[in-house]
């Protein structure tokens, strides 16, 4: 979800998505978004024998998570996060790289899945322990549906108040 470019970890999610298809045959990777790295991605795609698996999708983000049973963020670099904002609101499970604004949001087992190494494997990893606990599934979303509020026009607009209430005296 968002722009397709290097440092957003699209190539990562294709290579976990190789590894996890030889065990599960009902695995699609759903890409939403423009860039200038989609015309590589595809190729990249084409070479791996994943055109059956991996879609090309055109849509708004709101559409997008409503056809989610999780949401990928593995870039490499993140400012704030808002697709996994996005994505809490939609109750939709969030795993993402261990890295900037990313794990700011992301409580790893309470709210969302981090992955700490960089590789297909780890990130193979994770989307599959979530695939095989139920029971984090719905932990990781309840406490994703409950952080959510902390991220609301009130609750920000609150915070920068009590800044500059602290800033102030």
């Amino acid at each position: 979800l968002g722009r397709v470019s290097e440092e957003k970890g699209h190539f990562l999610a294709a290579q976990a998505l190789e590894k996890l298809m030889q065990k599960n045959q009902n695995l699609y990777l759903l890409i939403a978004g423009k860039g200038k790295m989609e015309d590589a991605l595809k190729t990249f795609v084409q070479e791996q024998a994943l055109s059956g698996r991996v879609k090309f999708l055109d849509c708004e983000a709101g559409d997008f998570l409503d056809i989610l049973d999780l949401l990928l963020v593995p870039s490499r670099k993140e400012g704030f996060g808002y697709s996994i904002i996005e994505a809490f609101a939609k109750r939709v499970p969030v795993i993402g790289f261990n890295v900037g604004g990313i794990s700011e949001i992301i409580r790893h087992g309470e709210n969302g899945i981090l992955f700490s190494a960089y590789t297909a494997d780890a990130l193979a990893a994770a989307i599959e322990s979530l695939m095989k606990d139920d029971s984090m599934r719905r932990k990781i979303v309840a406490g994703a549906a409950h952080d959510v509020r902390a991220f609301s026009l009130d609750a920000m607009a609150d915070g920068t108040e009590a800044v500059y209430c602290k800033v102030l005296q």
